[in-house]
Order: C-alpha cells, then structure tokens, then sequence
C-alpha cells in the first residue's frame, strides 16, 4: 500500500452526483478545506455520507486534482462497489479507514507469563492462601449482639448489647427510639456515622442531634444525607417549613431554595396545590437518554417571553431566510421506528415533521452555524454501554422561523419583482 497522507478536521460538504469526481463545496464549521490540509498529489483515505439520502456512503482512497475529490479505489460502501451518489447534500471527511487498522501488525499473541514479570512471583509468596481468614458471621439466639468487634487474624473478640424479640423475632425497642452510632437519638430509628457539625433542617426540627447522622426517620421526615451542608444527600420532607398537606424532595444536604429538587404545595399564596421544582429554571423535567413518553395537559405550555429578559436582534438574515425555505421542501411524512417495530407499517401512525440532521445540514450549506440557533439541539451522554449521541428540535421555535421565511417572501413579491429577487 503507498503512504497514506493523515491529517485531523478535515471535512466539507458536497452536492457533487453519479460515480465520478466530487466537487467539494467549502469546510463544516469547526473544520478545515482538503486544499488547506492535503498537500498536492498526496493519497489519503475518504468518507462520503449522505445527508440528504442518509442510506448512500462511500468510504476509499483518492486525492485531490483542480480542488476537487478523484475516489480512486473504493474500500467499503452502502452498495458494495463505487456508489452513484443522488442529489442533494452529503459530507466528505479525511478518515483513518478500518481496512488501514485491519492491515496493521496483528499483537494479539503478545502476552507474559507471571513468572516473566521481574519480582511478581516474589511479591505473591508467602500471601495468606484464600479460605483462611476467620468467619465473619455469628448466629444468636433471642438476645442478639448488635455490635461485633474483630481483631484482625487474632482470635474473635465481642461485646453484645442485648435487645429482646417478641414471638416472631423481630427485635422491639418498645416506645423507645433506636440510634446506631450515637447517643440521644432523636427519632424512632438514627444511623449515625462520623461526628460532623450539626445542621439545622427547619424550625423546630432536629437542630442540635443531627451532628454525623447518616439515616434518619422520624416525625415526617426521611433523609439519607452523605455529609450535611457539602457532598450530595438526599430527602424528603412531609409538611415542610409548616404547610400542611406538602411534600418535598431534596437532594444536597437540605430543604432550602436552590437544593429541593421537586415540591407538591402550595406555594406564594396561592391556594391550589401544584407540583413544582425547588427553584427557579434550575431542574430539568427529564433528560436526554431518559425521556417522558407523552405528556397530557389540559392546555399548551406557556414559555416565558418577557421583553425584559430578551436581547433582540431583529428580523432574520438573508442566508437564515434561505435555508428555512430549503427546509421547508425537506418538511415530510414520517413513521416512528419503535411504533414500526411494535405494530408493523400498516397499524403505525404517520407524523409529520422535519429530520433534525438534514435540517441542520441545510443551515451549514448556507453558512450557518446550527449550534447558534435554540431550535437545534444535540445531547450526548455516558453510560455503562458507552456513549450516546441524540439529535433534536424544538417544535415552536424551528414553526416560528420557517413562518418569518415564508412571510418574508410573500411580503417581497407582493411588492414587486426587483424586491422579490434572490
């Protein structure tokens, strides 16, 4: 194989048709020209991927001649040989192929053996053999110890605080309440582990015993906090700060206004309950890889559009009028996956709608940087299957932007051709 020429961001969008050389129409934002990058007569490896016809890639080695991409072998695509591309947009990227990774040394069989890795052998012997270390469970009759303390490898030492069961062997405290870790307990059952400073919850609540408490119920109250006032805890609180009938659940070592993550009171005044975040434009109702399936309400969202929180920037531009109108014609019928899958094409319901990615592909051809704008939305998280990657938009706000375009050249060519062009 002749050496290949690498170089990192570079990618530009084509339009470019057919099985021949592609025409490059200008970097993606973020990105670098292959003329920038690609020196004269270099070889290097190439993806093709359609935007517009998301079912048509092309990956392969080729070079650059009068700035345009000659794909002169072919290594993997969506139909097996050269792709004869369809019109519309694609994307096309300097890529580290995976017949370049194939080709490379194959290390596989690389491996040492224990006794090859100076000083392991050593360091294992003489290491207590597994099995011999002494039991850790202890079975008691009626009075069972509730406190086992171990000496290391030495021979077992106990110390039994003894507390009665009743017939069917629950332990039973009668109308005392039970603390571990810690002396005066104030509620029915207190876990407590290290001292740390003590933390008041609310008026009237436990103020002076809560110094290092780890599990706390009582008295309409459950918190399992980590460390009160600095690392995460969480909580809930019947009635809090005195409103009959509410709940709160908190997290962050409290109820206070920035930490309670969700509340059912009622709140300023007003008499009817309402479920409400703890404070103001700070909780999220969802997340990106965990979504409410339908929402029902009686009437629409309302979205905060106060003068006084805007800075306005006036009517849209030129090139913004002209990719809305180019994603007005992308505007189609479509079928949800999971609905196909569940109840096959003739049971699942049609939408209506736009393809997030050949939306935003549309702005980038006309010079625009989707990231900009509120309607464009991209998530990406982690979790223990990898990570993730989600496209979006919001509904009212890409509706409103395609009206202005549409009103904007209704308005130009009822005033007449000169303005109507372009």
């Amino acid at each position: 194989m002749p050496d290949l020429f690498f170089a990192d961001l570079v990618r530009e969008t084509s339009t470019a048709t057919g099985t021949g050389a592609f025409a490059l129409g200008g970097a993606t934002p973020g990105h670098r020209r292959f003329a920038d990058a690609v020196p004269a007569g270099e070889r290097f490896q190439y993806a093709v991927a359609g935007v517009t016809h998301e079912d048509q890639w092309e990956v392969g080695e080729g070079r650059l001649e009068a700035g345009a991409l000659l794909r002169d072998t072919v290594l993997a695509s969506s139909s097996g040989a050269r792709v004869d591309f369809a019109a519309g947009l694609k994307t096309v990227t300097l890529t580290v192929a995976a017949q370049w990774f194939a080709e490379r040394e194959d290390r596989s069989g690389h491996v040492h053996a224990i006794d090859q890795v100076d000083g392991l052998a050593a360091a294992l012997a003489g290491k207590q053999p597994v099995g011999s270390y002494a039991p850790l469970v202890h079975g008691h009759d009626n009075y069972a110890p509730l406190t086992h303390t171990h000496d290391g490898y030495a021979p077992m030492v106990h110390t039994h605080d003894f507390m009665p069961r009743d017939a069917a062997g629950n332990w039973v405290t009668g109308n005392a309440n039970l603390g571990v870790g810690g002396a005066a307990p104030y509620a029915r059952l207190e876990v407590r582990g290290a001292s740390i400073a003590a933390y008041s919850l609310q008026a009237g609540g436990p103020v002076n015993s809560m110094a290092g408490t780890q599990l706390y119920l009582g008295d309409g109250h459950f918190y399992l906090p980590d460390y009160w006032n600095s690392a995460p805890g969480i909580g809930a609180m019947v009635d809090p700060g005195g409103v009959a009938g509410s709940l709160a659940i908190f997290a962050y070592g409290g109820l206070s206004a920035t930490r309670s993550v969700i509340a059912i009171a009622s709140h300023n005044g007003h008499s009817d309950r309402a479920l409400s975040p703890g404070a103001d434009n700070l909780v999220l109702l969802g997340r990106p890889e965990l979504r409410w399936s339908n929402i029902y309400a009686a009437s629409g969202a309302i979205t905060t559009s106060d003068a006084r929180d805007k800075l306005w920037l006036g009517p849209m531009t030129e090139p913004e009028r002209q990719a809305a109108l180019a994603i007005m014609a992308e505007l189609g019928l479509f079928q949800w996956n999971r609905s196909l899958d569940a109840k096959g094409t003739d049971e699942a319901r049609r939408h209506f709608g736009v393809r997030a990615q050949t939306a935003f592909a549309i702005m980038q051809s006309h010079g625009l940087d989707w990231r900009r704008y509120g309607w464009c939305c991209h998530d990406r998280w982690q979790d223990e299957d990898g990570e993730h990657e989600r496209y979006g938009i919001r509904s009212d706000q890409l509706g409103l932007f395609l009206i202005a375009a549409l009103a904007q050249t209704v308005f130009a060519m009822a005033a007449g051709p000169s303005d109507a062009a372009g």
